[in-house]
């Protein structure tokens, strides 16, 4: 479903949205399917009444999100031992996916 959005957004707008905005597609959506208020509101309304309650939460849900990721690569610019740890577990993660098919040990 998150490729056939992004898939959507790339012919009408010419674009060519990466794994990563798939990603973005994909927790906004999951955000927004968290919130039981609008799960009613869904189950007791029409589509068009739906609408209205939709297009609040999910413009909520943009910023919500953009202030995360914006603190959090903020955090990764910024403090030089948050960086390094990250540096640490993500290589170490993917050195090790790099070298589990050659049986390598870390």
């Amino acid at each position: 479903m998150l490729s056939n959005i992004t898939n959507k957004l790339n012919e009408r707008y010419g674009t060519n949205f990466s794994e990563s905005e798939k990603l973005a597609v994909g927790q906004i959506s999951s955000n927004l399917r968290a919130y039981k208020d609008l799960e009613l509101k869904a189950r007791v309304n029409s589509y068009d009444d739906f609408k209205h309650a939709f297009v609040s939460a999910f413009l909520d849900g943009v910023i919500q999100e953009y202030d995360k990721n914006h603190n959090f690569y903020g955090r990764i610019l910024q403090d030089e031992d948050f960086r390094n740890k990250l540096i640490d577990l993500i290589m170490l993660d993917i050195y090790s996916s790099f070298n589990e098919s050659k049986g390598v040990n870390t």
